[in-house]
């Protein structure tokens, strides 16, 4: 449990993108806090936000890396359950390595662009709308004298220079830590069964795209919609669990397709 202090204010920062320049995007958003007296949970949690803010980001196209180490002389252990990173529209990696004694990179242990975070994946993607969280399970116990190097890389091909800031227009490098002070874990209960991840391919495309939902012999309804909530496309009754769609037509963006409940998102690159 994290601990709530007496009289605390919960600021909740929620992000959302809005692609059309014509249509409000409304939105809602609601939290269910659940509380106990002080001293009964297992072990108490904590968050942290490790930002590095001088980042200039030049608009001349090419790859801007910035790195920035983490650690406290004199530390002790900290046990991590999760990592994030966080940039905004012109990221393209964000990775973080344990730091040696010697100051250098040690071992790679979050890598933004495969899935759930983790490195080695054979097909790198980085998406900065979705950056994944990583979990460990048992938790992952870090030296924090010597710590941790997380670094981020940019492209801007937009019409100035950025910088550290707030704004959709603006950039950041910012990487969230959930961890404990003692390696305790609480038991969990994973779900008797979880649907199967629809597969799609290329992802992003330039036109064809081959969708298969799995553990299903045919598709009753799919649906393809833009980031308003527009219907692009629609098919019922597809006699296969695969099929190929032509999306030549549309143009560059992200769309957000759901085949009998089973949704996810395909990128439209020429």
């Amino acid at each position: 449990a994290f601990r709530w202090e007496k009289d605390i204010t919960l600021d909740l920062n929620a992000h959302y993108i809005n692609y059309s320049l014509l249509l409000p995007y409304q939105c809602e958003v609601y939290v269910n806090v659940y509380t106990q007296p002080v001293g009964t949970a297992q072990q108490q949690m904590y968050a942290t936000l490790l930002v590095n803010p001088f980042i200039p980001i030049p608009n001349n196209g090419n790859l801007i890396t910035y790195s920035k180490p983490e650690f406290q002389f004199g530390a002790g252990t900290l046990y991590v359950w999760g990592l994030m990173g966080h940039t905004h529209k012109y990221g393209r990696s964000y990775k973080v390595w344990k730091r040696l004694a010697s100051g250098q990179k040690g071992e790679l242990i979050y890598d933004a662009s495969c899935p759930l975070g983790i490195p080695g994946c054979p097909t790198q993607f980085f998406d900065y709308q979705h950056i994944p969280l990583r979990y460990w399970e048992p938790l992952m116990p870090i030296n924090w004298n010597t710590g941790i190097i997380h670094e981020a890389s940019w492209v801007n091909e937009g019409p100035e220079s950025v910088a550290f800031g707030p704004t959709s227009d603006d950039e950041m490098m910012v990487l969230i830590a959930f961890y404990t002070l003692a390696p305790v874990t609480v038991d969990t209960e994973e779900p008797a069964e979880t649907a199967q991840q629809v597969l799609t391919s290329p992802n992003p495309t330039n036109g064809a795209i081959r969708i298969t939902v799995p553990g299903v012999a045919e598709v009753r309804r799919f649906g393809l919609f833009d980031l308003t909530g527009r219907q692009l496309l629609s098919r019922n009754d597809i006699p296969s669990n695969a099929f190929e769609l032509d999306l030549g037509l549309l143009p560059n963006g992200i769309y957000v397709f759901n085949a009998d409940g089973r949704t996810g998102k395909i990128v439209v690159e020429h």
